[in-house]
């Protein structure tokens, strides 16, 4: 095969012609979509009432889980106390970045808005639910064994806050791709 200079033109195959501009119009959706999710976090945390509430809320949730285990626990203001611990519910404590990081990618996916909106729905909820569980097991982890709390806090739950709202996406994008095969 002769050797191509760099100034040649490479010709390119009809249908893969038809194919770029499709292709560049996805990597702007998907920036778009991390933007959007970017965004979304962003504005929520900067507004201090909406992160109140959510931090709220997300104390008022572990504590349901703790007392729900057995354990004995109260929210003090933005702290969550068990067992002689207290945990400062702060914004990186509540599902808002799982639920940014979902909403993101499923804005950022072809499909009905109807469809996106349901994954949305149904992640935040699900986002929340194992967010209340997180919260809740740091608390009584930090009570019972405060040693391996900070690796636990970081590399256990930390990971699977961004794995499992990437997994949702995958789950509702493969099941919308099965119904639009049908």
């Amino acid at each position: 095969m002769p050797r191509r200079r760099h100034s040649q033109a490479v010709a390119v195959e009809p249908s893969r012609r038809a194919a770029l501009p499709e292709a560049r119009g996805s990597w702007l959706v998907a920036l778009g979509g991390v933007g959007l999710g970017l965004a979304i976090y962003y504005t929520f945390a900067s507004i201090d009432s909406v992160n109140h509430a959510l931090r709220e809320a997300t104390g008022n949730s572990a504590v349901f889980v703790l007392r729900w285990m057995g354990w004995p626990a109260a929210r003090e203001g933005l702290q969550v106390v068990s067992g002689g611990f207290r945990l400062l519910v702060v914004t990186e404590h509540t599902p808002l970045a799982s639920i940014a990081l979902v909403t993101g990618a499923a804005m950022a996916y072809p499909a009905a808005l109807r469809s996106k909106l349901l994954c949305v729905l149904i992640a935040g909820l699900a986002l929340y639910a194992i967010n209340a569980v997180r919260v809740a097991s740091l608390v009584y982890l930090g009570g019972k064994a405060p040693a391996p709390l900070v690796d636990v806090y970081g590399l256990v739950w930390q990971s699977m806050m961004i794995l499992v709202p990437l997994l949702i996406w995958l789950l509702w994008a493969g099941r919308d791709v099965l119904k639009q095969r049908r």
